[in-house]
């Protein structure tokens, strides 16, 4: 028997799906579309059907949701196969990883081994990659998300790319880089002062005061600003030295990388009263995070204990996280909010024009992240870990969730309720918090 022929999904752009010389642009529905997005962006997961109605069509009754779902799996069925969508009796669904890849895939695992070999080529396979917005016609929160998230990566790849080829003194593809990169989000300020830079360096000082020009005129007649005193400084200063300095601009790339923020322990949440039980769970944290493990996920029910135990672990890996140890609850966070810049407001910092590089800065060194009550957002998260684990090499993550994020390199301890004879004393003591005279 050959070699079964898999699909290809494309979802920057637009949705296309390619197997061989078969091509299929055009669904019966958008929203059919959109869910095969959304399983293929999550491969690994079994998704409620609950769950994909309310994703899909929020505005429906549970009744005429259900109905839109099946037609919709049925149609997915019929045009691509029965082994491709796979569906758990009446209540689960999940796509088979083995069947298909994905641009988005394609894209974020080529950008990581760029960034890990410091590779120009491979950087530049990326970004041909990402041919427009993903799914530029859906506007759910899921969608909005991971459009931005991803638009964020190849903007920032881009940068890096620039940089790359000017050090190498190649300024014209740098710049061709920086311009590409412009085109996708046309008001960026740091994406303008990239462009200028990069022409004063190439002594073209007469294009950089245009450039400026035309950005600033831009910049009033859609948001009323002034571009940034970054950006203004660029030429004043160059203009201030005279004619010949014009190719004296150095690329950051090739000076002494500055030394990172170092943001202060997040404080832990403060605990009213005695921890009860949990040696071992605790003794296994402590072990496994001194060791190799860079994340652990705590699962198990809700009300069973998981914050109350990373919070006292954590207590006792100070020595181990010189740099420092944060604690951001995500609780109250819902789908759809920028989880970058969540992040930052809980270490305590305002989020800049480049949020994603901020929080890379910020978390930069020995530290511990712990995120609690991560299960609502869990396919998110996934993503952000994974990607700040493969920045920083020396961050390590402690979760808590009711499900694992199912992420590479993740280990997980379940805990469940305490025994019955830690529970009985953890009982009186808060009793006797209210009673002193109480007794068993």
């Amino acid at each position: 028997m050959g070699e079964v022929s898999i699909w290809y999904f494309s979802f920057f752009g637009g949705v296309r799906a390619r197997q061989g010389e078969q091509v299929i642009d055009h669904f019966r529905s958008q929203k059919f579309a959109f869910l095969l997005a959304y399983l293929a962006l999550y491969p690994n997961r079994q998704h409620t059907r609950e769950e994909l109605c309310d994703l899909l069509w929020p505005d429906a009754d549970l009744e005429a949701a259900r109905t839109n779902l099946r037609t919709a799996l049925a149609n997915l069925r019929k045009t691509f196969s029965e082994e491709l969508i796979l569906t758990q009796g009446y209540t689960h669904v999940q796509i088979n990883s083995a069947l298909f890849n994905t641009d988005v895939k394609e894209f974020e695992d080529k950008l990581k081994q760029a960034r890990s070999k410091q590779n120009i080529p491979l950087y530049q396979e990326a970004l041909q990659l990402y041919t427009g917005p993903f799914l530029p016609n859906c506007y759910d929160a899921w969608s909005l998300t991971e459009r931005d998230r991803l638009k964020e990566q190849y903007l920032n790849a881009s940068h890096e790319l620039a940089q790359l080829l000017e050090a190498e003194d190649n300024l014209d593809e740098a710049l061709q880089v920086a311009r590409q990169a412009l085109s996708v989000d046309t008001l960026r300020d740091e994406l303008h002062g990239e462009v200028i830079r990069l022409l004063l360096r190439s002594g073209e000082a007469a294009q950089a005061q245009k450039h400026y020009d035309e950005f600033a005129k831009l910049l009033d007649e859609q948001l009323g600003l002034e571009p940034s005193p970054e950006v203004q400084r660029l030429l004043k200063e160059t203009k201030a030295a005279g004619a010949s300095p014009w190719k004296a601009l150095e690329p950051p790339v090739v000076q002494p990388p500055s030394p990172a923020p170092i943001a202060p322990s997040v404080p832990l949440p403060i605990t009213l009263t005695r921890f009860f039980g949990r040696e071992q769970e605790l003794h296994y944290i402590e072990q496994t995070l001194s060791g190799g493990t860079r994340l652990l996920t705590i699962t198990g029910p809700a009300g069973v204990g998981k914050t109350r135990l990373v919070i006292e672990a954590a207590r006792s890996l100070t020595q181990a996280f010189p740099a420092g140890i944060h604690f951001v609850s995500l609780v109250d966070i819902r789908e759809g909010v920028p989880l970058v810049e969540v992040f930052l407001r809980a270490l305590g910092e305002k989020p800049g024009p480049m949020p994603q590089e901020q929080l890379l800065q910020v978390l930069s060194g020995p530290r511990l992240l712990v995120l609690d009550n991560t299960e609502h957002l869990a396919d998110c998260i996934a993503r952000l870990t994974s990607e700040l684990l493969v920045r920083l090499p020396e961050l390590k993550i402690l979760v808590t969730s009711r499900v694992l994020l199912l992420c590479e390199g993740e280990s997980e301890l379940a805990v469940s309720s305490l025994p019955e004879s830690v529970s009985v004393a953890l009982f009186a003591n808060r009793v006797q918090a209210l009673r002193p005279d109480f007794r068993l």
